[in-house]
Formats: C-alpha cells, sequence, structure tokens
C-alpha cells in the first residue's frame, strides 16, 4: 500500500492477502497512512535474511531457465535514482517496457511490471505460451519464486492478482499460474486458474469496497477485533491486545469461542468482568448450555480475582476415578519428558524436525538431566529420527517397566501414531506405546483436575505456578516454525544456518524442561488434594503391554514387505520412474493397510476413555456431557432410556449406531432415536445385561478386517516368488497396481472409445472383451452409472458368466443389484440372485433375490452355479474360499472403497469393474498411510485429475439429470467443463411463485451470526420458499407438467441438527401440500446421496468460519458440494450466511474449497465476482457453455 504523488493509493497483492487474514489490518495500515494513527516498527531480522535467500532462489531459478534454453529478457528498466523521475513515473515507465515486450513475443519476461491504476504488480517471470490472445498467437503465464518447498494459499492469491492484471493486458485469462519452490530439483508447482479465481475475486470485491470507505469514517476501529492467527506475526499486534485488555474483552477467558463471545454479547454480558460477577445459578443464554456457561463463568471469575498476583490463583476439580490428579501413573526413575517441534509447511504435509526428550535419569557434563535429539530435514530423515526415537524408548521401558513420557497437550501422542502409519516402521512398538497408555498428557490432568486463572492454558502460560525460568527467548511454537523455515531456506540456499537449529534445540530444551517440572508441581498438587479431602487417590495400574511380543503374521508380514522392498528405492521420484518398483512399493505397504486403519482406532478409543465428559463435548466422534431422563420402554428382552445433552455440540453418532461407555471401556448399547435439534436420545440395550447409565458416548471398537489382510498377505506372497508381472494369479490387481491400462482389445496407447462412439456402446462391449483386468468407469451426477452397470451385468450373464457385485455400503450394493434385476425383467432376461444380508436385517417378501445369512451359503450357491450374480461386502468376497469363483466383480461407489479392500476383493474374480465418482463419494479412512497406498481406488486412477484418463478408463460425460443451466456450474466447478448435459434435460422447466422460478442455481443470502450447526434464520427463509414452490409446477424430460409435490423438492443441510429444525418447520407444510401431500423429503447430504428432484434446497447452517463446528473441509468439502447442487433437475438453491464467503484460506486445498462455493455464487448472480473464467471483458449468459 502506497501513496503516489498525484494522491492515488496502489495497491500490491501483499495488501490483499493480509486483508484476507484480517480486517482491521488494512483499517489501520490505510489509517497509517492517512497520518490518523502513527504505524509501528517491527523488528524482524528475519526479513532481511528471508529477503536475501528469496533473491538468491531467484537468481538460481533465472539461471535455471536459461539452461534449459529460455531467452529471458528484464522486464523493468536499470533504477536511475537521477533522473528525477516520480515513483508514478518509474511505475508507469516499467509498465509500458513490460508491454512492449510482450507484443514482441518475448520468451520470459524477468521482473514484469504490470499496473492499472488502482493495483501494481511486480511479477518474477512471464512466460510465454501458445494461445490465441490480443498480442497475437500467444499469451503469457505467471511463474513466481517463492522459498518455501509447498506452496501456500497466500502465494496462490497474490499470483491470481497478477494474472487478473495479466488477463485485463492480453485479453485472455491464463490457463495456468506456476510457483517454482525451494529446494535443490527446481520443482514447478502448477495450479489452474479456473480452482481459485471466484475465491480471489471475492477477496479483492470485498478489498474494494473496504478502501471504497475513506480512512477518517474506518478508524478509530468500531470494535475490539478479536485474536486470529495472523496476530502472532502482525506489527498491529500490541495495539490491537492492549485494545483487549482495555475492553476487558471476552475473548481473554481461557477456552471461549468467537460464536460464545457473540452469544454472550448479545445476552448483554460484555465484558469478562461481567462474566466473572454472574450470580449463582447464572442466567439462560441463548445457544450456550448451562453447564458450559457455568464454566466460562467460574473460568472468568479466578483469572479477574488472579488480577495483580504474580502467579495465577487456582482450583481443585471434584476428583474422577483415572481422570485429573487421580489419573498420572507414580513417578519412576526412567521417566522421560518429550517434546516435538513440527514445520506445517515443510515437505508435503508437513515435517516433524526435531524429537526433544529430557532425560533425569542420566547427566550431562555439566551435572544437569541429558537433553537428547534427533533432527530431520526431510522425509526420510524424519523416517530415520523417528526410529531411533521409539528404539531409545523402547530400550528404556524394557528396563524400567515403570517409566513413562510425559508430554503437554495431544500434538506428541498423535505425532507418534501417525508417523508409524506414514512410514509403516515400528507399528508394534507404537501400537504397544499407546495401548499401554506410556504416553501421560499433562494438559489433559491440568484440564481434568484444576482451574487456572490464566487467559490461556499453554504451558508457558502455567509456568509461573513453578517458577520455571526459561534460557531462550522463544516466544512460541509458531516462532519455532518461523524460525525453522529461516533454516530450510538458508539449507537451500546451499549455507545453512547452524546457529538457528542450536536456538531451536535451546528452545526444545526448555520445553521439556518445563514438562519435567510441571509433573512435579503436580504430584505436589496430588498430595495436598489428598490431605484436603482425607482420602488417597488411586492410581492407574500398569498394563502388560510391553509382555506383548510379536505375533506370528508380525513377522510373516514383516518379511514379506521386507522382500517386496528390496531393491525399491525410497525416494519417490527413483521409484515412479520404474512402474515394477511402484506397484511392489504399493503392495507392499498395503499389507498393513487394514491394520493402521484398526489401530488408529483402537488408540482413538483408549484416548476417549481417558477424556472427561467436558473434553468429549469437543470431540467430534463422541457426545459428552449426558443426562439421564428416564426409562422410555421396554420393547421385546431390552429396556430404553432416554437421555439429554447440548445440540449445539458436533457429532458424528447417529441412529442404529452402537456406542460404547467411555467410564466402563464397554458397550453402552444402540442409539434407537437421536434428536438433534434439542439434544435428546434413546438408548436400548438388553435386560440379561445391565450396564450403568453412561455420562458421556464414544464408538466401540473397531471391526477386524481378517478376511482383507489375508487376501493381501496371499497376493503379496505369490508377487514376491513370481515377480509383477506376466499371467497367472491375482493379474488384475497387480496390472491394476502396475497403472496399466485395461486390457480389452484396443491398440496400445489408444483411448478406450474411439473418437464420436458411444460410451454406453463400448462399455457393453468392452466388459465382455476383458482378459485379467480392471476397468474403471467415472460416472458424475446423472449420467447414468448404475444403469450402464446393471446393463453390463447382463451382459455378462448373457455370455454365460457369474457376476459379484460389491460395495462400501450394502446400501450400495442392494441398489446396483435391484438394478440389474429391474433391467432383466424389463428385458426378459432370467437371472437368479444372492444377497449376503447383515445379521440385524428382516428378509422382505419383497425381495427378487436369495438373502443368504452366512458367507458358506453364498459360496455353495456361488459354487454350485445356482446363482447368476452374488452382492456381498469386501468381507465377503476377500475370503480365501472365495478366491477365483465368479468371472467379474462389479466395486459399485468404488470411490469410496480405499485401494486395499478392491484390490483383496480383486481374488474372487478375474476382471474387476470399478463404478463410481471420487468427486462425489470420497473415501473416509482414518489413519496415516505411506504415500500412494492412502486413497480409494478410483482415486488412485485419477492420480489428482478431475476427469479420469481416457486411456485407463472411461468417463461418462453427458449428464441425463442436469438442467444444462445448472449442469454449467457442475461441469465446470468438477469436471474441467467435460460434462454436458444431454438434449433431452433442455426441455425440464420449473415455474414457482416467488423468485425461484425458472431453471439453474441460486444463493439466497441470510445474515445471522452465533449460529454453530443450525440456523433458524436459514429455517425461516426455507419455509417460505417451500410454500412458494409447493404452489408451482414443473415439467421433465419425459412428462408434461405437473404441480410440485413434497416429492418433488429435496431439503438438505450438512448437519444433523439443522436436518431436524427442517424437518419440524416443513413437516406441516407438506402435510397440507395441495398436490400429493406427504412427509418433506429432508435429509443430511451423506444421508441422501443418489437421490434426485425437481429442486435441491441446500441450507449450509454456521454462520461463519469462526462458528465451524468441524473443521473447514467438512462443511466446504467439493464432494458435498457436488452432490448437494447436482440433486436438483431443475434447480439448485444455497442458502447461507455471507460471512462464510469470506473465509480466510491458508492452503491450496482450502482454496480450492473456498472457490467451488464463491464460484456457485457467481453464477446465481450473487454478490461475489464480476466475470467468470476464460472472460476478460464480459460475463457470459448463466446457460453457456464453460470455456
Amino acid at each position: 500500500m502506497q501513496l503516489l504523488e498525484d494522491g492515488r493509493t496502489v495497491y500490491s497483492a501483499t495488501d490483499l492477502v493480509g486483508f484476507l487474514e484480517c480486517q482491521n489490518l488494512t483499517v489501520l495500515e490505510r489509517a497509517s497512512l492517512a497520518g490518523a494513527v502513527e504505524r509501528p516498527t517491527r523488528d524482524d531480522p528475519e526479513l532481511a535474511i528471508l529477503q536475501e535467500r528469496g533473491l538468491e532462489h531467484e537468481r538460481r531459478f533465472r539461471a535455471y531457465l536459461r539452461e534449459l534454453g529460455h531467452e529471458i529478457v528484464d522486464g523493468r528498466f536499470a533504477p536511475d535514482a537521477s533522473d528525477g523521475a516520480s515513483r508514478l513515473e518509474h511505475i508507469e515507465r516499467d509498465a509500458a517496457r513490460t508491454l512492449e515486450l510482450m507484443q514482441e513475443g518475448a520468451d520470459v519476461i524477468y521482473q514484469a511490471t504490470l499496473f492499472n491504476g488502482t493495483w501494481l504488480g511486480y511479477v518474477d517471470f512471464l512466460r510465454r505460451v501458445d494461445g490465441e490472445s490480443s498480442l497475437g498467437e500467444h499469451h503469457y503465464e505467471v511463474v513466481d519464486t517463492k522459498l518455501a518447498r509447498r506452496t501456500k494459499g497466500g502465494a496462490l492469491l497474490q499470483m491470481c492478482v497478477y494474472s487478473d492484471l495479466l488477463a485485463s493486458i492480453q485479453g485472455r485469462m491464463p490457463e495456468l499460474m506456476h510457483v517454482a519452490l525451494g529446494g535443490s530439483g527446481h520443482r514447478i508447482d502448477s495450479h489452474r486458474l479456473n480452482d481459485y479465481l471466484a475465491y480471489f475475486r471475492s477477496v479483492r470485491d470485498r478489498f474494494l469496497a473496504e478502501i471504497a470507505s475513506s480512512a477518517a469514517e474506518a478508524f478509530p476501529l468500531a470494535a475490539v477485533p478479536p485474536p486470529v492467527s495472523h496476530c502472532g506475526v502482525c506489527r498491529w499486534d500490541a495495539y490491537c491486545t492492549a485494545m483487549r485488555v482495555d475492553a476487558d474483552h471476552l475473548s481473554q477467558v481461557a477456552g471461549m469461542r468467537n460464536d460464545q463471545v457473540q452469544r454472550l454479547e448479545t445476552a448483554g454480558i460484555g465484558t469478562l468482568t461481567d462474566l466473572a460477577l454472574l450470580p449463582e445459578p447464572p442466567p439462560i443464554v441463548d445457544g450456550i448450555s448451562a453447564a458450559a456457561l457455568a464454566g466460562l463463568r467460574d473460568q472468568a471469575s479466578l483469572q479477574h480475582r488472579s488480577r495483580g498476583h504474580d502467579a495465577p490463583l487456582f482450583e481443585y476439580l471434584p476428583p474422577q476415578a483415572n481422570l485429573g490428579l487421580a489419573g498420572p501413573p507414580p513417578p519412576s526413575p526412567g521417566d522421560l519428558f518429550f517434546d516435538i517441534e513440527g514445520d506445517p509447511y515443510a515437505e508435503e504435509d508437513g515435517l516433524e524436525y526435531l524429537f526433544g526428550v529430557w532425560d533425569p535419569a542420566n547427566r550431562d557434563a555439566g551435572g544437569d538431566p541429558a537433553f537428547r535429539t534427533w533432527w530431520a530435514h526431510d522425509r526420510s530423515q524424519e523416517k530415520v529420527a523417528f526410529e531411533s526415537f521409539v528404539d531409545f524408548v523402547m530400550d528404556r521401558w524394557r528396563g524400567e517397566p515403570g517409566m513413562h513420557v510425559y508430554h503437554y497437550a495431544a500434538y506428541e501422542r498423535s505425532r507418534m501414531g501417525m508417523l508409524s502409519t506414514r512410514h509403516a516402521t515400528r507399528e508394534q512398538e507404537v501400537d504397544s506405546m499407546l495401548r499401554g497408555g506410556l504416553f501421560v498428557d499433562l494438559y489433559k490432568i491440568v484440564r481434568q483436575g484444576l482451574r487456572i486463572g490464566t487467559p490461556s492454558y499453554s504451558i508457558k502460560k502455567l509456568e509461573p505456578l513453578y517458577g520455571l525460568g526459561r534460557e531462550v527467548a522463544l516466544r512460541d511454537a509458531g516462532s519455532s516454525i518461523v524460525r525453522y523455515e529461516a533454516y530450510m531456506r538458508s539449507a537451500s540456499a546451499g549455507a545453512p544456518d547452524e546457529a538457528i537449529l542450536a536456538e531451536i534445540a535451546a528452545y526444545n530444551r526448555d520445553d521439556c524442561r518445563s514438562n519435567a517440572e510441571l509433573r512435579d508441581w503436580l504430584e505436589a498438587r496430588r498430595t495436598d488434594l489428598e490431605a484436603r479431602t482425607g482420602r488417597v487417590l488411586e492410581r492407574p495400574q500398569l498394563t502388560d503391554e510391553l509382555e506383548k511380543g510379536l505375533t506370528d503374521r508380525d513377522r510373516r508380514i514383516a518379511e514379506l514387505a521386507g522382500k517386496l522392498l528390496e531393491r525399491v528405492p525410497l525416494v519417490a521420484e527413483q521409484r515412479i520412474a520404474d512402474p515394477e518398483l511402484q506397484g511392489r512399493w504399493l503392495l507392499a505397504n498395503l499389507l498393513e493397510w487394514h491394520r493402521r486403519e484398526e489401530k488408529v482406532e483402537w488408540w482413538a478409543f483408549f484416548d476417549r476413555c481417558s477424556k472427561s465428559d467436558a473434553q468429549l463435548v469437543d470431540d467430534e466422534e463422541a457426545i459428552g456431557q449426558l443426562t439421564w431422563v428416564g426409562e422410555v420402554d421396554r420393547p421385546k428382552q431390552s429396556v430404553r432410556h432416554r437421555y439429554r445433552f447440548d445440540p449445539e455440540q458436533s457429532y458424528r453418532l447417529k441412529v442404529g449406531d452402537d456406542v460404547a461407555n467411555p467410564a466402563t471401556q464397554k458397550s453402552a448399547g444402540a442409539i434407537m432415536a437421536l434428536d438433534a435439534l434439542h439434544g435428546v436420545l434413546d438408548l436400548q440395550w438388553g435386560m440379561k445385561h445391565p450396564r450403568p447409565h453412561p455420562t458421556s458416548l464414544i464408538p466401540t471398537e473397531p471391526i477386524n478386517a481378517g478376511a482383507q489382510k489375508e487376501a493381501l498377505e496371499r497376493i503379496g506372497e505369490w508377487v514376491r516368488d513370481n515377480g509383477m508381472n506376466g499371467p497367472g494369479p491375482y493379474r488384475a490387481a497387480r496390472e491394476f497396481l502396475l497403472r496399466r491400462p485395461p486390457r480389452a482389445g484396443q491398440a496400445d496407447g489408444t483411448d478406450l472409445v474411439p473418437p464420436g462412439a458411444s460410451v454406453d456402446r463400448i462399455a457393453r462391449r468392452l466388459v465382455v472383451q476383458l482378459d485379467g483386468t480392471v476397468l474403471p468407469i467415472q460416472g458424475p451426477p446423472g449420467a447414468g452409472k448404475t444403469y450402464l452397470g446393471a446393463e453390463m451385468v447382463l451382459e455378462l450373464i448373457r455370455a454365460g458368466r457369474q457376476v459379484a457385485i460389491t460395495a462400501f455400503t450394502h446400501r450400495a450394493l442392494t441398489n446396483l443389484l435391484d438394478t440389474v434385476l429391474d433391467h432383466a425383467q424389463a428385458q426378459g432376461v432370467p437371472v437368479r440372485a444372492v444377497r449376503k444380508i447383515e445379521s440385524d436385517e428382516t428378509v422382505q417378501i419383497s425381495w427378487r433375490y436369495e438373502a443368504a445369512e452366512s458367507n458358506d451359503e453364498v459360496l455353495r450357491l456361488v459354487r454350485n452355479r445356482d446363482v447368476d450374480v452374488a452382492a456381498g461386502t469386501a468381507w465377503l468376497w476377500a475370503r480365501g474360499d472365495f478366491e477365483d469363483q465368479v468371472d467379474t466383480i462389479f466395486v459399485d461407489e468404488a470411490g469410496q472403497m480405499s485401494l486395499a479392500n478392491v484390490v483383496a476383493v480383486s481374488r474372487a474374480a478375474r476382471n474387476v469393474v470399478l463404478l463410481g465418482d471420487p468427486q462425489q463419494l470420497s473415501q473416509v479412512k482414518k489413519g496415516a498411510h505411506p504415500e500412494g497406498v492412502d486413497r480409494s481406488s478410483l482415486e488412485f486412477v485419477l492420480d489428482g485429475r478431475a476427469v479420469i484418463d481416457p486411456r485407463h478408463g472411461l468417463f461418462l460425460p453427458e449428464t441425463h439429470r442436469l438442467h444444462p443451466d445448472v449442469n454449467t456450474f457442475t461441469s465446470e466447478v468438477f469436471y474441467e467443463g467435460r460434462l454436458r448435459a444431454a438434449p433431452e434435460t433442455a426441455l425440464q422447466s420449473m415455474h414457482a411463485a416467488g423468485d425461484l422460478t425458472g431453471t439453474g442455481v441460486r444463493w439466497r443470502a441470510v445474515a445471522h451470526r452465533g449460529n454453530r450447526n443450525s440456523s433458524e434464520e436459514e429455517a425461516d427463509l426455507i419455509e417460505a420458499l417451500y410454500r412458494d414452490l409447493l404452489g408451482g409446477e414443473w415439467t421433465s424430460s419425459s412428462a408434461p407438467a405437473q404441480p410440485l409435490s413434497p416429492a418433488s423438492l429435496l431439503v438438505l443441510a450438512p448437519y444433523n441438527a439443522q436436518v431436524e429444525l427442517l424437518a419440524e418447520r416443513l413437516a406441516p407444510i407438506a402435510a397440507r401440500a395441495p398436490y400429493l401431500p406427504g412427509p418433506p423429503r429432508v435429509g443430511t447430504v451423506d444421508k441422501l446421496q443418489g437421490q434426485e428432484a425437481a429442486v435441491v434446497l441446500y441450507s449450509l447452517a454456521s454462520s461463519s468460519q469462526d462458528e465451524l463446528p468441524r473443521s473447514m473441509e467438512f462443511l466446504y468439502s467439493l464432494n458435498r458440494l457436488n452432490v448437494a447442487t447436482s440433486r436438483g433437475r431443475c434447480l439448485a438453491v444455497i442458502v447461507g450466511s455471507p460471512e462464510l464467503l469470506k473465509v480466510r484460506v491458508h492452503t491450496p486445498l482450502q482454496m480450492r474449497l473456498a472457490n467451488a462455493l464463491c464460484r456457485f455464487v457467481e453464477m446465481a448472480g450473487g454478490e461475489v465476482g464480476a466475470r467468470p473464467p476464460g472472460s476478460v471483458l464480459a460475463p457470459v449468459p448463466r446457460s453457456a457453455t464453460p470455456s
């Protein structure tokens, strides 16, 4: 942001990135520019170092481009301070030179200047590419150098600014933008601009609206700025912190969420002091449960009373068995105190670069406890450091069975599990450690046992309690990340700064020492509490995990994996170049895929059993703080009880789930009813097995996937003995892992579908020609994936082949089986079928297939050829006795089924057909896995692309559901513009009262605040829209106009609480509908996937990013948005808070997620953006084909 001589303010990409992080930052910067406030100085010696490293990286990349043969010209004139020109004249002169070079068609322009009078951008490189533009037969794309080894969201937003400026010059938007990343490999990370531009336009337009107001109007700040993640690196941090302290702001209360601040302010409780002085019992505050409010009030009171004290005051919480001060094991001479330093921006998924341990059992040369470190600066070093650390701990544990590893907060424990599965190493050891409770989280003990008068429960805030004197001035873990990034940049530049590592190590040493002193202080508090209460606190019992050795299977799998990995390089780039090496890598790491998943679930189970009820409220997999209401029924030999809970909490448990009681670690029965809106659930269990009433519920232990594990082991053994290539057993699986195209008689290297041919006809022909191979089929919404799958099954039956059907869920495989039988009946083809049913299913008279209650029954029917089609889950088809029993197995919803499960079930058949779409349903996985094996089967095929490679599978290119006006959005955002609407879909139409008449996509903004998982305001609007729609009519592609009925409308929401609210509101309206009254069709996106209607209404419910009950990746999920909006044949409507368009992003993935919603709003004619991708001068019509 700079003020030019003519009075204009010019903005840069950096200003836009800052605005995204905090709008108050923009206000303050403008105020300082206007002289209203002095801009704080920030002493940042690292900045100069980083700038110099950046210039070095830029110079190296320029030399690299020259080595590749590029001709590079300078886009700016050499600076000359003596020429007397103003800053504006310099900018305009350099911009004119850049334009001249672009018109001349320069190959690469270095330091290009782009200026439009408001925005100024200095681009590292502009690279000429072919393609018509106003410049001629060429245009340019942005290449920016970044020292980081992975692309960040801010870098992409910056390049969107440059690309937008570039588009206004050359008359077309570039297709790609490129980041030249740090490191020695000259890696270039390329991104499609269409995946980011709508979000960029949203941020830019909000920024322009902000600066359109006068600085005097915006400053002083009208409200106290809440803390955000950017505060830690912002020059205005101290200024804003002082404002919060002066205002006694509620955000200072430990554990306070932003949505709770808003709810309290609405209730007239505006300061920490107001909250601290609330009476007992506190008043009712809408949206905050009585227990949560009492906890916040007590915390505020203690902080209020701690003011003026050197150390904060503290209070004991009521003791609970195995929790809080009753939770720690007895101290042991062998105890270790552990802390990890990690950098989330290094490598692809972060890097754990330092493992530090304070070891009082051993002394250094100065007589202090020994401090041990294991460093890692890349992924392979991370594996070595992790193995060394685990080996060290295991040796200590064997020598001191009573020892434990103490740490603060969940990071260290969770990293142990993640690293063991990421690297597929020391998995048995880590499993024993986690199951055996070797890691002790001091944060849990503090939070469960004490209330402390500090604004944060970070360990630094607790240190005054035990008088720790730190030796290093690093402020927090975020500072160590910044310092480590500086080290990595210095290493990338060829001059690693070892002093930085020494500083980080000293900081880590302080953290480990702080853990030790906190443990001792807590032991003293435990003794004090025992004296106060007059009773001894029991300690947890030691487990026998240490004595458990490797099983025979553990040894077999370790030996087998070792054989498969012989001569396979650890460096991904080296093995990917050889398909057989990569295939062996994949197979070796698939062997333990299921065990990794199970172990993560077991670890999570035991971790939840160690949490308090209050902590389980914040666990997305649990329901915490249940209150028993009473017995409600006694069906058959069971009893049903009712409980209440806070409906504001987020959870994934649902009706039908078996659940466990964390206090007993045993079954708590099954959820029979669940009212998410009012926070009521019913549990049922057998009367022969009485159990205590639970105060929280968690998921039960995982199901053992023994058949899948055994199948993968058999395939691995065959490959060990015979290799990946050639004829023989398991050929389909082997060639799939080798990424070979389907073998179905086509010429090598050609597309499976010749130009102009019908995909459906080709698919029916190919399926009977498959020869020991896998045929993937990607079916977008309404493209007829299930229809085509059924036709292919019938082609095989006509050819005398037996077919198996499997899927991730019983619902999916039953749907395909029913469709096969529908088609068979319509075509007069006799089909004998069987389905393996679940143990709790009741056989229905309407079923047209046999229902087998056992695996053996299915096997008998298949072996005797008494059935043509058999359906069951992976637990059935992976069994050894089903090996080679059928010709072809169809995997429906293969975007959800893991690569491991598909390889496992492939043993049952000669060929495999994958049906699905990863753009709609994605894989559900719990654990981290080695690179390449963490994908679903279809994600593996697509390999990061939105649309399948036509040589490797079939893409169904035509939707028979979506009107062209709806499909324009779906195709552009999710399928690279390659999904077209079938001609008959244009015949669909819809007319209704109000403003929803017509076809296409609509955005309806509803302002609200403080809502997490339900919104009365959105329900009000949807109720009105629903009434209007029920008075209208619609025309399908195959039937005349008919009135809209409840069956014609689909209402979706991401959260159960909003679904319950909408169902409650819409039920009486639907019951009185003028045409075909009935119940409203309301559900979550996940539950109603596969359904369709004339109109879909999708309610987002959450007020803003700060109110999201789950991660951003949940609400903004591309899969969920694709499914929700593609249910509507004529019209797709999203109802949501406009604040959700103001989401802050930090990664490319998050930016793509936000972009999809912003693009929807643009195409709906909403508030965001000005033009569609591919167009510079004017927007295209809503129904136009995307470029």
